[in-house]
């Protein structure tokens, strides 16, 4: 209750003060924005800007199934008997970790088999494992353990079993920042991935990686000790041999193999955020300076400047983190919306998802933060293997919708595509269903 005059001037000037401060708060996102702009124009503008880019790669925004393809491809390629792409990537990787390059003579090599991303061996004699991480995949439980064994199982002595790693970011410590489950092979380790007894919570998680070891993971064998010195991780450094090793051991008549190279390369250096070339950057920090600093202060002044500016602009870059999230979820909400008077009764919804039951069966659009929104087909339980008959309705249904066939049941999904056409994706699935019979 206001009991007098001052209490209502103090209420006013606080309003006052808020009212200001945010109306500053909006200028300052406003300046940077600007700024934005204007370091748009500047990199425009610069003979240092890069070229026209087409990639194919990124055109077609490939998975990793593909990139692995390519990988092995690569790998394949040989002069002679001589498989010289491979060797160069064994001799400046692996030689350091035991290999031995006379073991190469006509490696089998292999991509997406037997669950493992891209494979190289020689009966009897090597095998080595490399896991594709550049889509930015999680290690699913127990992952580089099973394939370890699995290899174990076909007759490969331990010190001949190498790993590869290829992640989507550079991290000096990777290893200490993946599950210890990875690494730990459970005694029902050729059990499928949701029914192990020491799963926990998801695909990814065991009840160690939370400190919570009982008896069932004492006794897990942990290979991490073993294989690590056999295990490497390759970032930029993988970018750098496809560029500066494997296109100079090319003849410049191998034009289709140099150029798919070229624009894999160029792929890598974009999810690595490495396609700026430094002159360029050196235009950036020119047009910067003059824009932020005054080169009458003092050093230490000008370094506190370019420090309060880039607090401003980690603002503005959260902001701008959240907006696709509020986008999504909003663009989740229309679709159910639009979907809603035609499929009445049949539409199930919960927060950031909408969807049909089709006899046990779920399609519909999700959304989850920092990703697009997708669609798909999932079964409820995914520690249970959905029927024989379920599997079958998915496939006619997306056969007569001529959305793709692959059905895939490892992560309790049939099948699944990010989409901004979720709406009518979703609603040739329902219009299908009701003709083949499947909704009654």
């Amino acid at each position: 209750m206001i009991k007098s005059m001052s209490d209502l001037n103090e209420i006013k000037t606080i309003l006052a003060l808020l009212k200001a401060y945010d109306a500053a708060v909006k200028e300052e996102i406003f300046e940077n924005l600007v700024l934005s702009g204007q370091l748009k124009d500047v990199i425009d503008s610069s003979e240092n800007k890069p070229k026209y880019s087409l990639n194919l790669l990124d055109v077609f925004n490939v998975a990793e199934p593909l990139i692995s393809k390519i990988i092995s491809l690569i790998f394949k390629y040989k002069r002679g008997h001589d498989y010289v792409l491979c060797r160069s990537f064994v001799e400046e990787f692996l030689v350091d970790c035991g290999f031995d390059l006379e073991w190469i003579k006509r490696p089998s090599i292999t991509a997406e088999t037997g669950r493992i991303d891209i494979g190289i061996e020689e009966r009897g004699k090597y095998t080595i494992i490399i896991e594709n991480k550049l889509r930015g995949a999680c290690f699913q439980r127990n992952q580089i353990a099973r394939y370890i064994q699995k290899k174990r199982k076909s007759g490969y002595l331990d010190d001949s079993i190498f790993v590869v790693v290829l992640p989507n970011y550079v991290d000096d410590s990777f290893f200490d920042h993946i599950n210890k489950s990875v690494w730990c092979l459970p005694q029902d380790w050729q059990s499928p991935n949701q029914i192990r007894r020491c799963s926990y919570k998801d695909d990814i998680s065991c009840l160690c990686d939370f400190g919570r070891e009982d008896v069932m993971c004492q006794d897990c064998e942990n290979f991490k000790h073993k294989f690590m010195k056999q295990t490497v991780v390759l970032d930029v450094d993988f970018i750098n041999w496809l560029e500066k090793k494997c296109l100079p051991l090319l003849p410049l008549d191998e034009c289709m193999l140099r150029s798919a190279i070229v624009q894999f390369v160029d792929f890598l250096k974009g999810v690595f955020n490495n396609r700026l070339n430094h002159k360029l950057m050196m235009d950036i920090q020119r047009f910067l300076r003059e824009q932020l600093i005054d080169s009458n202060e003092p050093l230490m002044e000008q370094w506190k400047t370019i420090t309060e500016k880039k607090e401003e602009v980690g603002k503005l870059m959260k902001g701008l983190d959240q907006l696709p999230t509020s986008i999504g979820k909003e663009q989740i909400d229309e679709w159910r919306e639009l979907l809603m008077p035609q499929w009445g009764r049949w539409l199930e919804f919960e927060k950031e998802s909408f969807g049909i039951n089709i006899q046990g069966v779920w399609c519909g659009c999700l959304y989850e933060e920092g990703l697009k929104p997708y669609w798909g087909f999932r079964w409820p339980n995914a520690k249970e293997e959905p029927a024989q008959e379920q599997k079958d309705m998915v496939k006619n249904i997306l056969k007569e919708t001529g959305n793709p066939q692959h059905v895939d049941t490892e992560q309790g999904w049939f099948a699944w595509c990010h989409t901004w056409h979720g709406d009518e994706r979703c609603n040739m699935v329902y219009e299908t269903a009701l003709r083949l019979g499947y909704l009654k």
